[in-house]
């Protein structure tokens, strides 16, 4: 069958199709380094004909697609056994920023970095950029992304103009929220359960040239959240990140709270800002310069060396809780975890208002304000395992707390109620599978759908 659907495959794509082992092993995990998978053929397509050929051809075969570009993720959202790995790092163009200036045109595999030095060109920036940019645009507008600019404009996927997609039939269709709405909201965010995308226009706005940068340190946690969550809602024009700074040889921790204002020209001075009513310990005037966007991976973790040795492992959690059990959650990780799989950690605060998340598939807590609390650690081969149950155990502590998964990071597929997850949103999600892609082939075996008339699963929590 594999020789069979292989020169099926070549016949029509112009990019590389392989069933070499050397290019299975290389796609078999992905950045978490936690499961692997391995596929039956690679494709690397290199244009919209090379996907529509491929879906074609695994739909008359029954063949299931997944579909990853750098293979970024943490539970494998981006792997399955015996399928064709639809690899789009080479279906990697940017375009110009379009006449009006209000977007710009790209391929899934292409990287922010290159996208970001294509529009600043222009004097134009998109308005959420990931920390780090050398993920690609593909994969972030199906998981959402986040930054520490969400609190005021919400996910990646909030701003993307329009999309072109290839449907598991092989269907080419251009949705944006105006055309094939339906398309448009369950393929941003979607996991790629409902399309394959093909080229995204990535919304930009004027890029302010000026920056100034405060940080700000706290003996307390629950005072660095009180005061991010009211910059926050007062919509300040900026940056806002908080992280966890372990103090070497005392067992405690002080919270950092960073703050970048941007502006056109006009000098910002401490006294001015909504930043004169914190109350930190300390403030470290960071200075004011002329922001030249650079390739900072502000979330790069401390990993191991690399080369012939395996990959380290990123058991990476990442939760979206109501505020006030932001403190209580990260005091439990505290007491659950290990002390040396937390140093290993870069832990991280970022506030996200409910009132700018416009995609339906980027599932927030039932609050007006929430919290995203990543822990972030890098652990070797043999440690990852036991090192994953861990953080797994505490991911569902903090659902348990009325928290929400972003679903980039750590969980268990088969172990996740996905209509509560999804809650209002799933049944139009469930039915948006059902309808475009009946048969399941692509993304298979990830998030589990169910006919529309029938029940959903049943599940419980045991503490």
């Amino acid at each position: 069958m594999t020789s069979t659907l292989m020169h099926a495959l070549q016949r029509g794509v112009r990019g590389r199709v392989s069933d070499d082992v050397a290019d299975l092993v290389a796609v078999r995990s992905d950045f978490g380094a936690i499961l692997r998978r391995l596929p039956l053929l690679t494709v690397r397509p290199t244009c919209t004909a090379d996907v529509v050929h491929t879906m074609k051809t695994a739909s008359a075969a029954r063949m299931p697609v997944t579909v990853r570009s750098r293979g970024n993720s943490i539970s494998g959202q981006t792997l399955s056994d015996g399928a064709i790995s639809l690899d789009m790092r080479d279906f990697a163009r940017v375009g110009a920023v379009s006449a009006d200036r209000t977007h710009i045109v790209t391929e899934p595999g292409a990287v922010w970095h290159a996208v970001i030095a294509r529009t600043l060109v222009h004097h134009r920036i998109p308005p959420v950029r990931p920390s780090n940019l050398f993920t690609t645009v593909g994969g972030t507008h199906a998981v959402g992304g986040l930054s520490p600019e969400s609190h005021r404009y919400g996910c990646v996927a909030d701003h993307c103009r329009s999309i072109e997609i290839v449907l598991a039939d092989g269907s080419v269709v251009r949705a944006s929220d105006t055309v094939e709405r339906e398309l448009f909201a369950h393929t941003l965010c979607g996991l790629g359960q409902i399309a394959v995308m093909t080229e995204i226009a990535v919304g930009v706005e004027a890029f302010l040239r000026y920056r100034h940068a405060w940080r700000l340190v706290y003996g307390s946690l629950s005072l660095l959240l009180a005061d991010m969550e009211r910059l926050a809602m007062q919509r300040i024009d900026g940056a806002l990140s908080a992280e966890v700074v372990p103090l070497r040889g005392l067992g405690r921790f002080a919270y950092v709270l960073d703050v970048v204002l941007t502006s056109g020209s006009a000098p910002v001075t401490f006294e001015a800002t909504p930043l004169a009513d914190c109350a930190p310990l300390r403030v470290v005037d960071r200075g004011r310069d002329e922001m030249r966007y650079r390739a900072l991976d502000t979330v790069t973790p401390r990993v191991g060396p690399v080369g012939d040795r395996p990959a380290w492992g990123h058991p990476w959690i990442d939760l979206l809780l109501p505020p006030q059990r932001v403190a209580t959650f990260f005091a439990r990780a505290r007491h659950a975890l290990p002390a040396s799989l937390l140093a290993s950690a870069h832990v991280i605060f970022w506030p996200l208002r409910a009132d700018v998340i416009r995609c339906p598939l980027f599932v927030l807590p039932c609050a007006p304000y929430a919290v995203l609390n990543s822990i972030m650690p890098s652990v070797a081969p043999e440690e990852t395992a036991v090192a994953a149950r861990r953080m797994q155990d505490l991911a569902r502590w903090g659902e348990l707390l009325g928290g929400k998964r972003y679903l980039y990071g750590l969980l268990d597929a088969m172990e996740t109620h996905w209509p509560r997850h999804f809650g209002a949103s799933w049944s139009a999600f469930n039915a948006a599978k059902s309808r475009y892609d009946a048969n399941t082939l692509l993304n298979p075996g990830f998030i589990q759908f169910h006919e529309p008339d029938a029940a959903p699963p049943r599940w419980t929590v045991t503490q």
